[in-house]
C-alpha cells in the first residue's frame, strides 16, 4: 500500500451526517506509511482545479495534509510509485510538520476547506478502528 494512490471509497462520506462541508466527489490520497492495526498515514491529494493543472490525473499531494486512515476506506491502488519518489515525498511531509504555514487570504480559504475536509475523513475512518 506504501507509495500508491487510493480513492476515498464514497461510501464513507455516506457515513458522515450533519457535516457543512462541499465533499469532493472523488477524494484521493497517497499512502505514506503502514502504521498497522489496518490503518495507514495518508496525504491527501488537492484538486486539480486548484492549481488549473490539467496534467495531474489525481490532484497534487498536499504534503501539509496529513493523517491516519483505515484501509477499509480506501479502493485502489490506482498507481504506485518508486521508492526514491516516496522518501523524497515522506522527506518534504516531515519538513512540513515542523513548520506553520503562512498562507495570505487569497488561498487562506481553500487551504481551510482541505484542512477541514481531511479532518472529517481521518476522524470518520479511524472512529471504526477504535
Amino acid at each position: 500500500m506504501t507509495g500508491s494512490f487510493f480513492r476515498v471509497k464514497p461510501e464513507l462520506f455516506d457515513e458522515i451526517m450533519g457535516e457543512e462541508i462541499d465533499l469532493v466527489e472523488d477524494l484521493f490520497v497517497f499512502v505514506l506509511e503502514d502504521v498497522g492495526e489496518g490503518a495507514v498515514k495518508v496525504a491527501q491529494l488537492g484538486p486539480r482545479q486548484i492549481l488549473d493543472d490539467p496534467v495531474s490525473e489525481f490532484g497534487f499531494i498536499q504534503t501539509w495534509n496529513t493523517y491516519t486512515m483505515s484501509v477499509q476506506d480506501l479502493d485502489g491502488p490506482y498507481r504506485t510509485v518508486n521508492t526514491e519518489i516516496l522518501e523524497r515525498i515522506k522527506h518534504q511531509c516531515e519538513e512540513l510538520e515542523r513548520y506553520v504555514l503562512n498562507i495570505d487570504d487569497s488561498i487562506g480559504s481553500k487551504y481551510d476547506q482541505q484542512i477541514n475536509l481531511g479532518s472529517i475523513v481521518a476522524q470518520a475512518s479511524i472512529a471504526k478502528l477504535i
